[in-house]
């Protein structure tokens, strides 16, 4: 990183809240879950921004109010979750008597150690204690002789075991929890808390010492807001502004940075652990990085922070190098993208780590230093790892991809790919970490494949470096790609994030010049009416008969779904156009039309008759008629009718009627469709019982 501004905690800090577990919690470690089965990718985005956390948000309280209601606390939660910082937070406001806390009647005195700075041979008793936690020998000596004993023993002491984690497991159990019981019993009054990792935290170990464990929650969306202005609000400050003027332009600074990534679902999640939200100020703040365009960055910073680098400033030192730790989980990464899982038996990443280190002894030594130091590679339960967060996952494939495998995983063979759902994440964070030359490869490559979905094209173009956003050429073909592409899924609304006024003549231009419908284009315009290019659409309706028929459709699509009176008084006149084919499962472009027209609540009026009347005068005359887009159809408008209109319908519903028995619909579609149709004549829901028996005695006869 480019800064070492020191900031000032209290400016900083944001009180997290906790869930105090049960007795019956603890039969497994917290963090783990009771499901057996190892999660797929899908189901692991699935719960990505959901699953158990909301509840538990229901249900937590303020660390500091569970600190005043029960006198001994363990503190459980991920790395970077806060517990550290809450213990800083807390022996400098209760020293200084900015917060009070009360034992024994007085303000407390805080007393913190940390457990990476004991020496196991030489644990402290009385005075040493104070040297300890102040890392001062003549502070110490300050003190008179048997002075803190006394205050131990009159209850007036908050003791705090910071990283209970952070020591080998052996020496922790054969040493630590030792001494540490014998002072709990030594001062029964004072109030205790204890912080660990879930790996590092053997489930109810302190019970019999009648201490409660707490589970340490992310941020919620409030928190993290109020924490990325408090963040920036302590930089300014550290950087000698003024309070008024940090305070205001800080809040600023954190808006604009939880506004960049507000619609990015893994940086999101990401964002709700304090230390990676720490990291997302930092590459938005010093970095000059935007997110989630520059999200590679962020990755890089908090895998290798997690990896290495983090505890290396902690002055927690490892036998292994960090390229060893790099090496072996992003083979781990790429094994578990290839193989579609979010979780792994500790069988296969045993074998993978054997497989590059080539030493079973040293293979199995790294991989008890991942699991138990780096917070990167978790045993989520007995047996079972999984990455701390799926996206840490995918840039440790996507970064294998690039620099190397054993597989034999190739930039080539995921372009291939690049509708499978494994890939898509990976070839976007590919972009992002490869130079400008071999990210528009790729990109050219997205481009040519017939399928690409404009979600994938334009966050591969958004992700690389800002040399290929300088090629206006490239830019702009890019962005016609991504508009004549076919909308995916998750999260294409998210990812595509081109300057609204840049992309709007390109979205006008790209409908219809497409062999799609359902192209990109289509539903940009659709949210965005007021840079509709209104008179181009009519003239592209108008000769729809150049146009394939499904960038017809989209045209057809646009103007009967959004046009406004006027504009389908216009279109009207064109019946030519409605007699045209349709898109796939529509016979004609009347039918599409039709459909369309019923979800255009607005357009009630003169012009929105004439278009019903022509589309409907078509479908009626038409030799076939299609049935499925009246599954699609809405209600009609209770004022749209005239008696004209109502005839017209009457008709539509009897011919509809006698159609579909004959059609090769399931049962569902059926039923849907009788539904619509029974709006139009008054019948109840589903149709009659007579209509219902028949398009079930045809059936019948058909199979």
């Amino acid at each position: 990183m480019t800064t070492n501004v020191a900031v000032d905690l209290r400016e900083l800090f944001v009180m997290p809240n906790v869930v105090e577990r049960t007795p019956s919690d603890s039969k497994m470690p917290i963090g783990t879950s009771e499901a057996l089965e190892l999660m797929p990718l899908s189901r692991a985005r699935e719960v990505l921004d959901h699953g158990e956390r909301e509840k538990k948000e229901a249900n937590g309280i303020p660390i500091l109010q569970q600190v005043r209601q029960r006198p001994r606390n363990v503190i459980v939660g991920s790395p970077g979750g806060g517990k550290s910082t809450f213990l800083e937070w807390f022996q400098l406001k209760v020293a200084s008597a900015e917060e009070e806390f009360v034992l024994a009647g007085q303000q407390a005195i805080p007393l913190l150690l940390r457990v990476r700075q004991l020496d196991p041979n030489d644990l402290p008793i009385g005075s040493a204690m104070i040297e300890r936690a102040t890392e001062s020998r003549d502070f110490a000596s300050l003190t008179p002789s048997g002075w803190l004993d006394r205050q131990m023993s009159n209850g007036r002491v908050a003791f705090m075991l910071d990283g209970l984690d952070e020591v080998d497991p052996e020496i922790c159990d054969k040493r630590i929890l030792p001494w540490f019981r014998r002072v709990c019993r030594q001062y029964p009054k004072c109030a205790f808390m204890v912080s660990s990792r879930p790996v590092g935290y053997p489930a109810g170990i302190f019970r019999r010492l009648e201490f409660s464990e707490c589970e340490l929650l992310d941020f919620t969306e409030i928190q993290t807001a109020e924490y990325a202005r408090h963040w920036c609000t302590a930089i300014r400050l550290a950087r000698n502004e003024t309070s008024a003027e940090a305070k205001r332009e800080g809040a600023k600074d954190g808006d604009q940075i939880i506004a960049g990534f507000e619609g990015h679902p893994y940086i999101r999640s990401l964002a709700r652990n304090p230390l990676m939200l720490s990291a997302i100020c930092l590459v938005n703040y010093f970095e000059g990085g935007q997110l989630p365009k520059d999200r590679a960055v962020l990755y890089r910073l908090c895998v290798e922070g997690l990896l290495h680098n983090w505890d290396q400033r902690r002055g927690i030192l490892s036998e292994f190098s960090f390229d060893e730790k790099l090496r072996v989980t992003r083979e781990v990464a790429l094994q578990m993208q290839l193989r579609d899982r979010a979780e792994y038996e500790v069988e296969a990443v045993q074998e993978v780590f054997f497989s590059v280190l080539k030493d079973p002894e040293r293979a199995s030594s790294l991989l008890q230093h991942v699991r138990y130091r780096t917070g990167l590679l978790l045993e989520r339960r007995p047996g079972v790892f999984a990455f701390a967060h799926l996206t840490f996952q995918e840039y440790l494939a996507a970064r294998a991809v690039y620099e190397g495998n054993q597989a034999g995983i190739s930039i080539e063979r995921l372009i291939r790919e690049h509708r499978d759902a494994r890939w898509r994440e990976v070839i976007a964070l590919y972009c992002g970490l490869a130079p400008a030359p071999a990210a528009r490869t790729v990109i050219e490559a997205l481009i040519n494949q017939p399928d690409v979905q404009a979600g994938l094209l334009a966050d591969a173009y958004l992700s690389a470096g800002p040399e290929l956003g300088q090629e206006s050429k490239f830019r702009r073909k890019v962005m016609a790609a991504v508009a004549k592409a076919e909308v995916g899924g998750w999260p294409d609304s998210q990812s595509i994030r081109f300057p609204v006024e840049e992309f709007a003549p390109i979205a006008n231009e790209a409908l219809g010049h497409s062999a799609r419908r359902n192209v990109y284009a289509f539903s940009w315009l659709a949210t965005h009416l007021t840079l509709i290019d209104w008179k181009s659409m009519v003239e592209r309706f108008r000769s729809a008969s150049s146009l394939h028929p499904d960038g017809a459709g989209g045209v057809n699509m646009l103007i009967h779904y959004r046009g406004s009176d006027r504009i389908l008084a216009e279109v009207a006149q064109y019946s030519a156009s409605y007699r045209l084919p349709g898109p796939r499962d529509y016979e004609t472009q009347a039918e599409q039309a039709l459909e369309a027209l019923t979800h255009n609540q607005t357009a009630t009026g003169p012009g929105a008759q004439a278009a019903y009347t022509q589309a409907l005068t078509v479908v009626l005359a038409s030799p076939r008629m299609g049935l499925r887009w009246l599954e699609a159809s809405a209600p009609l408008p209770d004022m749209l009718p005239c008696e004209k209109l109502r005839l017209l319908f009457e008709r539509l519903s009897q011919r509809a009627r006698l159609e579909l028995p004959k059609a090769e619909l399931n049962e569902e579609t059926s039923n849907r469709i009788l539904k619509w149709l029974a709006s139009l004549s008054g019948l109840h829901a589903g149709g009659s019982a007579e209509e219902r028996r028949a398009v079930a005695g045809v059936r019948k006869k058909s199979a």
